[in-house]
């Protein structure tokens, strides 16, 4: 027997039994829906919080970021290894940096300017940060480099320009001009240092072995 009543339809006996068993589980199914929905939506809020929140304060502190990766060579035909490095070259003349570095760099090609751009390569205490071995006629301008044994290696490398940089902070020298090297004599010679800021390094801010003469220094 059934009758309408003003909320519905009421049902009585077995059927009765089983349509309140169906109602009952489609309530509890939709508070369970509801509190997932009140969850979910609770996680995209949070999301948004913490995105906002790097955000304000990323901007706010200015706090460079430092990509990390491996070592970046400058190969001799003008390609860039590796290819996700953050440096562009349309010309493979020019080299700019378009982010931090964390690593070091190995340029292998001469006539070439790399442009720092004001970035940073940033070592963790050893190695070399830009190396130059014989090689000639390379640019090497506003990079600030730090944090590596010496920030500019120079070896057997004429002709070359290092100038506009900051390089500082290195646990061996700011830039060495080395000759000797596995019982050969690889002279650097005829090289423009200029307008640098080669502070707090732990050795001597330009170092020169014996034979590499006519470098300038200003």
């Amino acid at each position: 027997m059934f009758f309408a009543g003003a909320f519905g339809v009421c049902v009585e006996g077995e059927f009765a039994e089983g349509l309140i068993l169906v109602c009952v589980v489609i309530i509890v199914l939709e508070k369970r829906e509801k509190d997932l929905g009140r969850l979910w939506a609770g996680l995209v809020s949070g999301v948004w919080v913490l995105v906002l929140f790097v955000a304000v304060f990323g901007v706010v502190l200015n706090v460079p970021v430092v990509r990390a990766g491996g070592t970046i060579y400058i190969r001799a035909d003008g390609s860039i290894d590796s290819p996700t490095a953050p440096i562009t070259s349309a010309d493979n003349i020019t080299y700019t940096f378009t982010d931090n570095i964390n690593d070091s760099i190995v340029v292998e090609r001469s006539n070439i300017i790399i442009d720092g751009n004001g970035y940073t390569l940033q070592g963790s205490g050893s190695g070399n940060g830009f190396t130059l071995s014989r090689i000639n006629n390379v640019t090497l301008k506003g990079v600030n480099i730090n944090s590596f044994a010496i920030g500019v290696y120079l070896l057997g490398a004429s002709y070359n320009g290092v100038s506009g940089n900051n390089i500082t902070n290195n646990n061996d020298d700011g830039v060495s001009l080395a000759t000797y090297v596995g019982g050969s004599w690889e002279y650097s010679r005829y090289n423009v240092i200029s307008g640098n800021n080669i502070t707090d390094n732990a050795g001597v801010g330009v170092y020169f072995e014996a034979g590499s003469f006519y470098n300038t220094i200003s």
